[in-house]
Formats: structure tokens, sequence, C-alpha cells
């Protein structure tokens, strides 16, 4: 003879059994937990491990000094490289190379001068970029004021020639008006074997 239970009893079964569901696949993710406190992804370095809910989320240390949660796979998939400041640098490159003052950055034309400002701009804030390593990976930086094109322009004239590029006279200083010129590569050189004296 079969047992008839009431409505009451079957919701309190089904919760049972939802809850019992819930933590198989929460013991079933820690079971599969790859620890990668220490490691960086990007900008990021992992402080620690967040346990909670149906994942996994890493707490991380972004070299800018803020800190931010984010999964492991968005990690390891690149998807997530930074607190957000990243994303913020390259904007404000793109919006940096919107610049059509003074007709230097036309369609289907870049000046020299406007592609030496877009270049040192690349090399020390975007990471991505081959040379940033040597620039904005070792804290070599763009004062503010070299944000807009009109105030490069300004401070530094126009490029003077094809073998001419911009120069920080301090090798370890930033790309700022009182330590920039426009150089060749052997006045580069000279500068750079006085440094190293």
């Amino acid at each position: 003879m079969g047992v008839l239970l009431d409505e009451n009893r079957c919701l309190s079964i089904a919760r049972c059994w939802y809850i019992f569901a819930y933590q198989q696949q929460t013991i079933g993710n820690i079971m599969k937990f790859i620890d990668l406190t220490g490691q960086k992804f990007g900008r990021l370095i992992v402080q620690r491990p967040i346990l909670g809910g149906k994942r996994i989320m890493w707490e991380c240390l972004c070299s800018c000094g803020n800190i931010t949660q984010t999964s492991g796979p968005r990690l390891k998939k690149s998807e997530t490289r930074s607190c957000g400041c990243l994303q913020k640098e390259q904007q404000s490159i793109r919006i940096a190379l919107l610049n059509t003052i003074h007709g230097h950055n036309k369609k289907g034309f870049q000046s020299l001068t406007h592609k030496s400002w877009t270049s040192m701009l690349h090399r020390c804030r975007c990471s991505t970029y081959t040379a940033f390593k040597y620039y904005g990976g070792r804290g070599i930086k763009v004062c503010k004021r070299w944000d807009e094109f009109k105030n490069f322009l300004e401070d530094m004239g126009e490029r003077p020639s094809k073998n001419h590029s911009i120069d920080r006279i301090d090798v370890d200083g930033d790309y700022e008006p009182a330590n920039c010129r426009w150089a060749t590569r052997s006045q580069q050189q000279r500068n750079k074997q006085c440094h190293k004296k």
C-alpha cells in the first residue's frame, strides 16, 4: 500500500534534494580546485581564493594598487587582465589618436610628428605593445600635458626629419618637455653611452 504525502511534505523533500544537489556541485568545484595564489595574469597578482556560491572567486591585486575579484577561467583566458585601469588607459589612447589638430592626423595621412607622439603613448601605456617592457614596464611615463597632441607639438615643435626621433636626455626619466628633444640615432646612442659611465 502506497504512502500518500501531503503538498507541504512534497515541497520539503524537494527542497532537501535541491540543497543536496547544490552542495554536491559546490564540493565538486572544490575538488577541482587549482591554487592560483601568487600567479600573475596581466596586471593582476592573485592574492587568495574566495569560497562561496557555486564558483570559486579570486581576490587579485592590480599593479595600480586596486583590489578586484574575478573567476579563474576569466584569468586563464586573459578576459580579465586588470581592475579596469587597463581598459581606461587604452580608451584614453584611442581618444587621443582621434586628434586631428593642425592636420597632423587626417584620413590617409599621419605626420612624422604625430607618429612619434602616438608611438610614445603606446610604449608607455599599452602593455600589449612590443616595446612596453622597456618603457612603461619599467616605470617610464608620459606627462599629463602631453595627453593632448597640440601641447606636444607646442613644446617639441615639428619632427625635423625621418632620421630624427624623440629622445629622453635622462634615459631613466619620463617623457616631459624638460627631458625631451628631437635627436638622430647617433646622438641618442652617444647619450645612452654617457649615462652608462
